[in-house]
């Protein structure tokens, strides 16, 4: 079953267990009408989770799983994709993750071609995009979406170019 990614789990909330959820893509009203989590590190889910429920924490989505009753639990969960089917998102009218978010997930690499990284987030700003890049050592990094930093974006290939300036990836 072919998935999308929809956000990522930023980080646990309180000490029972639950954990917040960053999602551009889908509105507070189809998000509580999930049923489960579907999360995993790469492109793909590696493990489902039961909801048993969600709130607004400032931007985030505050989710409380099944089974998972530990900080240390959610922290383990840290920076994991969150998934849906794609099947299931033709059921909510809200959301925009093919309008917005088709980036998610979309591999980075400078202009010589060297692995940089995939996109995790695309941020809306009022003058332009922002994408933060999980690199290979786990490290984020920010790029704005003006033509100065993006070279091409090749949506067929899931694949972006950057043009990296001097600071804009912290090498150590």
């Amino acid at each position: 079953m072919p998935f999308k990614i929809i956000g990522s789990i930023v980080k646990p909330f309180g000490l029972k267990g639950n954990l917040l959820v960053k999602s551009e893509y889908i509105t507070f009203s189809d998000f509580s009408s999930l049923k489960n989590l579907f999360i995993g590190q790469g492109e793909t889910p590696e493990e489902v989770f039961e909801i048993e429920s969600i709130n607004i924490h400032n931007k985030f989505f505050n989710v409380k799983l099944k089974n998972i009753d530990t900080r240390q639990r959610v922290e383990m969960l840290r920076k994991n994709n969150v998934f849906l089917p794609e099947k299931e998102l033709s059921n909510f009218k809200d959301i925009t993750v093919e309008k917005d978010g088709y980036l998610i997930g979309f591999k980075v690499f400078d202009n010589n071609g060297k692995f940089l990284g995939n996109v995790k987030f695309c941020d809306k700003y009022p003058a332009y995009k922002i994408l933060t890049i999980i690199g290979m050592n786990e490290k984020e990094f920010m790029v704005p979406m003006v033509d100065k930093f993006i070279k091409s974006v090749d949506k067929s290939d899931n694949k972006i170019i950057i043009n990296v300036l001097p600071g804009l990836i912290d090498e150590n």
